[in-house]
């Protein structure tokens, strides 16, 4: 990887800091974009919205959910097991998604972005990430009866 190439870490919104308890998933300062959930001492975590359009659906799918408008009565019965939606910050040329910190009265959580299912599957997404991760999940599932359950 060359200088030009290398993503360098980018600066954090104004009163936020890294996920402190994070043992899995996308940690801020790591991995290929270097973004990850950060913390406010508000009660509220910044989640950076995907690139498009993963990141966009996220949104819309918050934005619907939080509606007080709607009248949705599935949307209105996931309310109370998705972490509040606090609208967006921009910052830095990169948005993120401000949600309630469900894990703030806690003490000393541990905190783990997990896929679940059998299979990651997006019927917009890359078909040779689909079939790359699928190939991989088809190498791991027979553990499951074994261990009870599987995490990537």
């Amino acid at each position: 990887m060359t200088a030009e190439t290398r993503v360098q870490t980018p600066p954090m919104p104004t009163g936020a800091r890294p996920l402190r308890n994070e043992v899995a998933g996308h940690f801020y300062g790591r991995g290929k974009t270097k973004l990850g959930f950060l913390e406010c001492d508000d009660g509220t975590v910044l989640k950076p919205v995907q690139p498009q359009p993963r990141g966009e659906r996220e949104l819309e799918f918050f934005k619907k959910v939080f509606d007080p408008d709607s009248e949705d009565k599935a949307l209105i019965a996931l309310r109370p097991l998705v972490p509040r939606y606090l609208g967006t910050v921009f910052e830095y040329n990169i948005q993120y998604i401000r949600m309630e910190n469900v894990t703030f009265p806690f003490t000393c959580p541990s905190i783990m972005d997990i896929k679940i299912g059998q299979i990651a599957y997006d019927p917009i997404i890359n078909p040779e990430w689909s079939f790359t991760i699928a190939t991989s999940d088809a190498q791991t599932w027979h553990l499951v009866p074994n261990l009870g359950h599987l995490l990537h």
